[in-house]
């Protein structure tokens, strides 16, 4: 780092076991041979990272290049179990690849401007996937089996997404103006046109206003989404079946048009801490979380869907420094709970000081 500047680089290695749920919707018993088939195997990744930052007192920008090679991908398949969980398998050769290129600036004291922008490539090598073929969606009379041979496209990935995020903030009124673009993506690894979600941009307008009222902290709030009333859906599934003519039997999650969110109801459920963790995340769609509120590449924290397994795989790769011990009793009489905590540091923090935060969930 100097004056500004940094550059980083980095490899990491990640492995990953599959979960319970891998194992129940993949491992099938052989009652002739007495032998399970389907048996799902553990994910290793290879991860390569180039980065570089730059900060100024009135901007940034920052590029990140990464190659991301695994080993026995656990990917979706597009398919759902009976109690609507998406179903995953293993694909032994597939890479992610691609460049996120972030900016910021302070226009004025009062405006500022965010973006991001991702472009990737994601694929499977070498894949093989049988489609059972029906005649028609009249009649569904099975004519036999095609296949699926080659270079394909992961699941649910698309190749550009971007986000844009406007700042206004001056005399307690704030107003964010957010607008998010997805471009296609496949509902299973078939790379198939017929079974796959099309290209959506969304813009959502957030209204704050603080009244200077002292003593009390009482704010209007109106939200504003989907403000250009766009038709989109960003989720869905795909039967593994085709029809003789090419289409797919497919289903989609459509999402709502403009809807408005105001009033004493808003209050409830959009405060300035919510507005305050978007704006840092630098959210542009859902599904979308972030891992451990680690900042991966650029200036925000925020991940989409494909990026969740590698992240946290990355994240839990990490040497752990100290291990933490919690208890918690209840005294529902003087309606007081108490909470113990036990840190226990098997090395020097990587920080001058840690925070722990404590949640309570109410069910």
């Amino acid at each position: 780092q100097n004056r500004g500047h940094l550059l980083s680089a980095s490899f990491a290695i990640a492995n990953r076991e599959p979960s319970r749920n891998n194992y129940k919707e993949n491992v099938v018993f052989d009652s002739s041979t007495g032998t399970y088939t389907g048996l799902p195997h553990a994910e290793r990744l290879y991860d390569y990272e180039l980065g570089y930052t730059y900060s100024h007192s009135r901007f940034a920008v920052g590029a990140n290049l990464y190659f991301m090679d695994y080993d026995n991908q656990l990917v979706l398949t597009g398919e759902y179990n009976d109690v609507g969980a998406y179903k995953t398998k293993n694909v032994k050769d597939s890479y992610r690849m691609g460049a996120e290129i972030t900016a910021g600036v302070k226009i004025t004291d009062w405006l500022r401007w965010d973006m991001n922008v991702v472009a990737s490539r994601n694929k499977i090598l070498n894949y093989h996937q049988y489609i059972d073929l029906y005649d028609d969606q009249d009649n569904w009379n099975w004519v036999g089996q095609d296949s699926v041979v080659g270079t394909t496209t992961i699941a649910f990935s698309p190749s550009v997404t971007a986000s844009s995020l406007f700042t206004f903030d001056v005399a307690g009124f704030t107003a964010t103006v957010q607008t998010g673009v997805v471009s296609k993506q496949y509902l299973d690894n078939t790379e198939d046109e017929h079974a796959m979600l099309r290209a959506y941009s969304t813009t959502n307008l957030n209204l704050q206003y603080l009244l200077p009222i002292k003593q009390l902290d009482i704010r209007l709030l109106c939200q504003l989404n989907n403000i250009f009333n766009a038709k989109y859906a960003n989720n869905g599934g795909a039967e593994a079946s085709r029809f003789q003519d090419g289409s797919r039997c497919c289903w989609y999650y459509a999402q709502a048009g403009i809807n408005v969110h105001a009033g004493g109801y808003a209050a409830m459920y959009t405060t300035q801490w919510g507005n305050a963790l978007m704006n840092q995340t630098g959210i542009q769609g859902f599904p979308s979380g972030t891992v451990n509120r680690h900042v991966f590449s650029g200036n925000a924290t925020i991940l989409d869907r494909g990026q969740f397994v590698s992240r946290g795989n990355q994240i839990l790769n990490q040497s752990s420094f100290v291990n933490v011990a919690a208890q918690a009793t209840i005294d529902a009489t003087a309606r007081v709970m108490t909470v113990n905590v036990e840190a226990y540091y098997t090395a020097d923090a990587e920080t001058a000081g840690n925070k722990l935060n404590v949640v309570l969930l109410q069910d």
